[in-house]
């Protein structure tokens, strides 16, 4: 099996500060290990407002990847968890408003993904009044490379993720945020996963695809004799 693991998602509450600024906060799951990858996933339907500014982010996030349209904006952030993770992040979008922004984000928790590693793959697409929600297909690089799908409208209709895939995030508040996952454990082109709005809305389709730590080698045994054949003698 690849050697990447889900832990924990948690999803983000909006909220709007003093100066109108978008804040979404997420608490840090109780699971969260020092070395765990925290991915925070924000798709946003106006990228004016929703998008998020790289020199913004706190410390210790940076943006493993933006994926945008002419209107619409997904980013996928990166944070190492230490062994003095707070209880919570929040990030601030760009712009102001006086009212919510339709924009969502989730928390995930992953361990066993390299976390000095550029991402393998990412793309993005609009969708116009459509149940089908297709993610668009990335080339995996090594059979352990993890591909997340991303679908979000903003009319809080519900998705039923790809034949094959893992759903690990669906919730909606300003909008309905979905998060899958895809262990191929294959090379090559993942084809396009699409997953199903339960009614015909519009929103975007984005996909990322992340690499994984290399498996640990298999212990060796050493015989008790050079050059003896047969079961190693384990002394009392």
């Amino acid at each position: 099996m690849p050697p990447a693991g889900f832990i924990a998602a948690a999803g983000a509450t909006l909220s709007i500060d003093g100066a109108g600024a978008t804040r979404l906060t997420a608490l840090v799951p109780s699971t969260v290990q020092p070395g765990d990858s925290l991915l925070f996933v924000i798709a946003a339907n106006d990228l004016t407002t929703g998008d998020v500014a790289p020199s913004a982010l706190p410390g210790g996030w940076s943006t493993l990847e933006r994926l945008a349209t002419a209107t619409r904006v997904a980013n996928v952030l990166r944070r190492v968890a230490t062994d003095t993770e707070p209880a919570s992040h929040t990030i601030a979008t760009v712009g102001t408003t006086g009212a919510g922004i339709p924009v969502g984000g989730v928390l995930l928790v992953y361990r066993g993904l390299d976390t000095g590693a550029a991402q393998v793959g990412g793309a993005i697409v609009d969708v116009t009044a459509s149940t089908a929600f297709p993610c668009p297909s990335l080339t995996l690089a090594a059979y352990s490379d993890l591909y997340l799908g991303i679908a979000m409208n903003t009319t809080v209709a519900t998705y039923v993720p790809p034949a094959g895939a893992t759903e690990r995030f669906e919730a909606g508040t300003s909008v309905e945020l979905e998060v899958f996952e895809l262990l191929r454990e294959a090379t090559g082109a993942t084809g396009t996963q699409t997953a199903t709005a339960s009614a015909a809305v519009s929103g975007l389709a984005a996909a990322i695809a992340l690499r994984a730590l290399p498996p640990l080698p298999a212990p060796a045994i050493t015989p008790d004799v050079p050059g003896a054949i047969g079961f190693v003698t384990v002394g009392v």
